[in-house]
């Protein structure tokens, strides 16, 4: 599809995952909910899921038909793998706290199934990140058959934001990722409306001003201020759950901003191979990093920043952090490319 050659989706997408890696290793010290680490850790996560299911819906091609086949490759299998890989671990964890064997085994398969990034009264959670392949899932099936219009649009919108009035009033949990899906059904109705404003923007000859540079960081300057407001307002949220802050319309102008924050950002770039070969593998990202997470957090890595008594230290090691996962996973996905390609997934 020749929109995937666009080069801000690439970078969009990276810096999206280099978010989500910097996010969890955000968790990491002990007390950083206390420090400036759990601050930015709610800024990010006010935005990075959201701009994911943007570009899901800006990239979206409906056929009026579900491809079983792609969606089969693509996600249900890299999907089922990252879980079983993760599955064996999750058990000897329980194991040695010393949970009953049948019944945590249930559990863990519990948790395949549904696919929610959390742990519930049925069901544990393996590869936590990977909630999000299951509300891809969903959306590509829900999306696959119903076309959209203004009409359809709004509604689906509405009994979204409905829907996520009532969670935060009730407190109900849907299993299977199903409240998560409802919850980001705005934001990829959003990225579907965004490629064709996009379109009439190029037809009118505006999108080389909105790329400029000077625009396009100026405006994402005061987006990011916006998004500091808007948490020191409304208070954090996440979509893992999910959660909303005071306001569920509030949540969704957040998400909403620094997705548009992101987009004129990466509107100002220039094609990158190391970009292109990343972003274009972030369904891998989402287990590769949270493989590398754990094998790091099993030699010390929380003592590690333990010991970083100063906050500023241990954000500066958590980046270079990150850029290690990064770099690092440049070189395993063109191993992989060649060598097993089905566990990428798409």
């Amino acid at each position: 599809m020749k929109d995937k050659n666009i080069i801000w989706v690439d970078w969009a997408k990276f810096i999206g995952i280099s978010f989500v890696i910097l996010g969890h290793l955000l968790q990491v010290p002990t007390n950083f909910s206390s420090t400036i680490l759990g601050i930015i850790w709610h800024w990010i996560y006010l935005f990075h899921m959201p701009l994911f299911f943007v570009v899901m819906g800006y990239l979206f091609k409906n056929e009026n038909s579900i491809a079983w086949k792609k969606i089969l490759k693509g996600l249900v299998v890299p999907y089922l793998i990252y879980q079983m890989f993760f599955a064996p671990i999750t058990l000897a964890a329980h194991l040695i706290n010393g949970d009953d064997v049948i019944d945590t085994l249930q559990k863990i398969i519990s948790g395949i199934i549904l696919g929610d990034g959390y742990d519930t009264s049925v069901s544990y959670v393996s590869c936590l990140p990977a909630w999000f392949l299951v509300s891809t899932i969903h959306l590509k099936l829900l999306f696959s058959k119903v076309r959209i219009t203004t009409v359809t649009a709004s509604i689906a919108i509405l009994v979204s934001i409905l829907f996520s009035f009532a969670q935060k009033r009730i407190g109900f949990d849907l299993y299977g990722c199903l409240d998560t899906t409802i919850m980001a059904i705005p934001f990829f109705i959003f990225g579907i409306f965004l490629k064709r404003v996009k379109e009439m923007i190029k037809r009118d000859k505006l999108y080389p001003r909105l790329s400029s540079f000077a625009i396009a960081w100026g405006g994402g300057i005061i987006l990011a201020v916006s998004l500091c407001f808007l948490l020191k307002y409304n208070g954090p949220y996440q979509m893992n759950g999910p959660t909303f802050g005071k306001s569920v319309v509030l949540s969704y102008l957040s998400g909403v901003t620094g997705t548009l924050m992101i987009i004129l950002l990466s509107l100002t770039f220039r094609y990158a191979n190391f970009v292109k070969r990343v972003s274009r593998n972030t369904l891998f990202l989402i287990f590769y990093h949270w493989l590398f997470i754990f094998m790091l957090n099993r030699i010390g890595l929380r003592r590690v920043l333990d010991l970083q008594s100063n906050p500023v230290a241990q954000l500066i090691s958590i980046i270079i952090l990150t850029a290690i996962i990064l770099l690092s996973s440049y070189y395993v996905i063109d191993i992989l490319q060649r060598k097993c390609p089905i566990v990428l997934g798409k």
